[in-house]
């Protein structure tokens, strides 16, 4: 059974975003870290926009799909970045959350900084280093898995809206036209082509 549930998410991310239920959706913990650009950081706590935060997290239990997770937040912002999406009205957040032993906290930083250094704003991203990953996605309603996390976040910190998946054109077109009803935003990506 587990094994389709799997391969069904797989074909459901293939294809575009999976949606999760605001109603299902918690709050994101308070988590200490710094970002990229190695300023203090306080999540979901200093996210600034406007009208509203979006926070792309990659979250996952293996070491595989949490790198393959990282590469898809980097096409994410590669994708959203051209159609003028991002302002000081909708700011996008770049967050990988780990449990790792405080010994080896800095060589992480330091190599997820260098991979994400021209591919996304530094001052917008970073690690969440949690003692309990799960916890961390239970309290905001939020699952574990092989896709990153979108979350749609208001001004005030509730989550309005989460999806899964990687950045298909599909997808893309599916998150413009989630965030319409906070940014007023044209969501046809093709006419930004």
């Amino acid at each position: 059974m587990k094994s389709i549930l799997k391969k069904g998410f797989v074909a459901l991310g293939l294809l575009g975003l999976v949606a999760v239920q605001a109603e299902s959706l918690g709050n994101f913990p308070q988590v200490e870290t710094e970002t990229f650009d190695e300023e203090d950081f306080v999540f979901p706590d200093d996210m600034q926009a406007g009208k509203l935060n979006i926070v792309f997290l990659s979250m996952s239990n293996t070491r595989e799909a949490g790198e393959r997770q990282g590469e898809m937040l980097k096409q994410w912002h590669a994708e959203l970045e051209p159609l003028g999406l991002f302002s000081d009205q909708v700011v996008g957040y770049y967050f990988t959350v780990i449990k790792a032993p405080f010994f080896v906290k800095g060589v992480i930083r330091r190599a997820m900084r260098d991979d994400y250094e021209g591919n996304i704003p530094l001052d917008q991203s970073g690690i969440l280093f949690v003692k309990d990953m799960a916890k961390f996605a239970d309290a905001a309603g939020l699952t574990i898995d092989d896709w990153p996390t979108i979350v749609l976040v208001a001004p005030d910190g509730q989550l309005l809206h989460a999806l899964k998946g990687a950045p298909t054109e599909a997808a893309v077109d599916e998150l413009m036209d989630a965030t319409t009803p906070y940014t007023n935003l044209q969501t046809d990506t093709a006419s930004a082509n």
